[in-house]
Protein backbone atom coordinates (compact mmCIF):
# COMPACT_ATOMS: atom_id res chain seq x y z
CA UNK A 1 0.00 0.00 0.00
CA UNK A 2 1.67 3.12 -1.12
CA UNK A 3 0.65 6.66 0.79
CA UNK A 4 0.43 9.87 -1.59
CA UNK A 5 1.05 13.39 -0.48
CA UNK A 6 -1.03 16.26 -0.81
CA UNK A 7 -1.80 18.60 -3.66
CA UNK A 8 -3.15 15.92 -5.74
CA UNK A 9 0.03 14.72 -6.73
CA UNK A 10 0.42 10.94 -6.49
CA UNK A 11 3.59 8.87 -5.10
CA UNK A 12 4.86 11.74 -2.83
CA UNK A 13 7.39 9.74 -0.61
CA UNK A 14 7.35 11.14 2.84
CA UNK A 15 3.78 11.62 3.36
CA UNK A 16 2.41 11.72 6.93
CA UNK A 17 0.90 8.75 7.42
CA UNK A 18 -1.36 10.02 10.00
CA UNK A 19 -2.24 12.49 8.13
CA UNK A 20 -2.72 15.56 10.80
CA UNK A 21 -2.43 19.16 9.78
CA UNK A 22 -4.44 20.84 6.97
CA UNK A 23 -3.30 19.32 3.66
CA UNK A 24 -5.05 16.38 2.04
CA UNK A 25 -3.42 13.06 1.46
CA UNK A 26 -3.96 10.04 -0.88
CA UNK A 27 -3.65 5.97 -0.16
CA UNK A 28 -3.55 3.87 -2.95
CA UNK A 29 -5.17 0.23 -2.39
CA UNK A 30 -4.96 -2.16 -5.29
CA UNK A 31 -7.55 0.08 -8.24
CA UNK A 32 -8.63 2.29 -5.38
CA UNK A 33 -7.42 5.54 -4.46
CA UNK A 34 -8.95 6.89 -1.07
CA UNK A 35 -8.57 10.50 0.18
CA UNK A 36 -8.24 11.96 3.77
CA UNK A 37 -7.59 15.27 5.46
CA UNK A 38 -7.64 15.42 9.85
CA UNK A 39 -7.39 18.70 11.02
CA UNK A 40 -5.96 17.78 14.61
CA UNK A 41 -6.74 19.69 17.42
CA UNK A 42 -8.01 23.41 16.37
CA UNK A 43 -8.61 25.34 19.00
CA UNK A 44 -11.71 27.77 18.48
CA UNK A 45 -13.01 30.46 20.39
CA UNK A 46 -15.23 32.71 19.61
CA UNK A 47 -14.46 33.16 16.27
CA UNK A 48 -13.96 30.86 12.79
CA UNK A 49 -10.77 29.66 12.33
CA UNK A 50 -8.96 27.26 9.41
CA UNK A 51 -9.05 23.88 10.30
CA UNK A 52 -8.28 22.37 6.42
CA UNK A 53 -6.82 23.93 3.68
CA UNK A 54 -5.46 22.13 0.34
CA UNK A 55 -6.12 22.13 -3.68
CA UNK A 56 -7.53 18.76 -4.52
CA UNK A 57 -4.53 18.33 -7.76
CA UNK A 58 -6.19 16.52 -10.98
CA UNK A 59 -8.08 14.11 -8.69
CA UNK A 60 -11.85 14.19 -8.04
CA UNK A 61 -12.95 13.59 -4.08
CA UNK A 62 -15.93 12.28 -3.36
CA UNK A 63 -16.30 12.36 0.23
CA UNK A 64 -17.36 13.52 3.42
CA UNK A 65 -16.65 16.23 5.84
CA UNK A 66 -17.14 15.99 9.49
CA UNK A 67 -16.94 18.20 12.78
CA UNK A 68 -16.16 16.77 16.36
CA UNK A 69 -14.48 17.73 19.27
CA UNK A 70 -15.35 18.77 22.46
CA UNK A 71 -19.15 19.67 22.39
CA UNK A 72 -20.23 18.58 25.96
CA UNK A 73 -17.91 22.32 27.52
CA UNK A 74 -19.79 24.76 24.99
CA UNK A 75 -22.11 26.85 26.98
CA UNK A 76 -25.57 27.12 26.80
CA UNK A 77 -27.06 28.98 23.63
CA UNK A 78 -23.95 28.75 21.71
CA UNK A 79 -23.64 28.49 17.89
CA UNK A 80 -21.16 26.10 16.19
CA UNK A 81 -20.36 26.66 12.41
CA UNK A 82 -18.95 24.45 9.96
CA UNK A 83 -18.19 26.47 6.95
CA UNK A 84 -17.00 24.73 3.73
CA UNK A 85 -15.65 27.01 0.57
CA UNK A 86 -14.26 26.16 -2.83
CA UNK A 87 -11.77 28.68 -4.36
CA UNK A 88 -12.78 31.12 -2.14
CA UNK A 89 -16.60 31.10 -2.42
CA UNK A 90 -18.13 29.62 0.44
CA UNK A 91 -20.82 26.29 -0.87
CA UNK A 92 -21.52 25.29 2.98
CA UNK A 93 -22.71 27.04 6.20
CA UNK A 94 -23.91 24.73 8.48
CA UNK A 95 -24.87 26.27 11.73
CA UNK A 96 -25.61 24.46 15.58
CA UNK A 97 -27.08 25.82 18.33
CA UNK A 98 -26.75 24.63 21.97
CA UNK A 99 -29.11 25.41 24.63
CA UNK A 100 -30.05 25.06 28.05
CA UNK A 101 -33.27 22.24 28.00
CA UNK A 102 -31.05 19.76 25.93
CA UNK A 103 -27.82 17.99 25.19
CA UNK A 104 -25.69 19.29 21.70
CA UNK A 105 -27.48 17.56 19.05
CA UNK A 106 -25.53 15.43 16.71
CA UNK A 107 -24.07 16.67 13.64
CA UNK A 108 -24.01 14.85 10.71
CA UNK A 109 -21.47 14.35 7.94
CA UNK A 110 -21.57 17.25 4.88
CA UNK A 111 -21.07 14.41 1.50
CA UNK A 112 -19.52 16.65 -1.40
CA UNK A 113 -18.06 15.99 -4.71
CA UNK A 114 -15.05 18.17 -5.17
CA UNK A 115 -13.62 18.89 -8.23
CA UNK A 116 -10.33 18.94 -9.76
CA UNK A 117 -7.86 21.85 -8.94
CA UNK A 118 -10.41 23.19 -6.34
CA UNK A 119 -8.83 25.22 -3.33
CA UNK A 120 -10.62 24.05 -0.51
CA UNK A 121 -11.32 25.69 3.00
CA UNK A 122 -12.66 24.31 5.93
CA UNK A 123 -13.42 26.26 8.69
CA UNK A 124 -14.70 25.85 12.39
CA UNK A 125 -16.42 28.84 14.22
CA UNK A 126 -17.89 29.39 17.52
CA UNK A 127 -19.37 32.16 19.51
CA UNK A 128 -18.51 29.91 22.75
CA UNK A 129 -16.09 31.82 24.56
CA UNK A 130 -13.55 29.20 26.15
CA UNK A 131 -10.73 27.81 24.28
CA UNK A 132 -12.22 24.19 22.98
CA UNK A 133 -10.96 21.42 20.88
CA UNK A 134 -12.87 20.87 17.53
CA UNK A 135 -11.59 18.50 14.69
CA UNK A 136 -12.74 18.67 10.96
CA UNK A 137 -12.22 15.63 8.94
CA UNK A 138 -12.54 14.45 5.04
CA UNK A 139 -12.85 10.83 3.99
CA UNK A 140 -13.75 9.56 0.60
CA UNK A 141 -12.60 8.48 -2.38
CA UNK A 142 -10.31 10.05 -5.04
CA UNK A 143 -11.06 9.25 -8.65
CA UNK A 144 -8.77 10.63 -12.08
Amino acid sequence: MALTGGGGAPNVAGANPAGTGSSINYIRTGDRTFAYAYSGATVVNNTAVTALKFTTGSLTVMGSIMLTGNMASMGANKVMQLIVKFDGQEISNNQYLTNNAQNYHDIDTLDILIPPYTSVEVDIGTTNAADLDYFATLTGRAYA
